[in-house]
């Protein structure tokens, strides 16, 4: 499952997945990061939408260090 967040005082939204149900109804637990990327604080409102996100095509990973490209088979990796 997935949720569309939005903070509509500041105009900012983000997308994320569920851990686990156990937040009071009305209530949702969310970590500092995404309440920061939303500019909320504890005890303010979120929007919160289930939605269906498309399913994605393509990722290009770029390793930190040169030693990953020095494994028998990277790709594999």
């Amino acid at each position: 499952m997935f949720f569309r967040l939005v903070n509509p005082a500041a105009g900012k939204a983000t997308h994320c997945g569920v851990l686990e149900f156990t937040a009071p109804e009305g209530c949702v637990y969310l970590p500092q990061w995404i309440m920061d990327q939303l500019e909320i604080q504890q005890e303010e409102f979120v929007f919160v939408k289930n939605v269906v996100l498309p399913k994605g095509e393509l990722v290009l990973l770029q390793p930190h260090f040169t030693r990953f490209t020095e494994l028998s088979n990277p790709r594999a990796v």
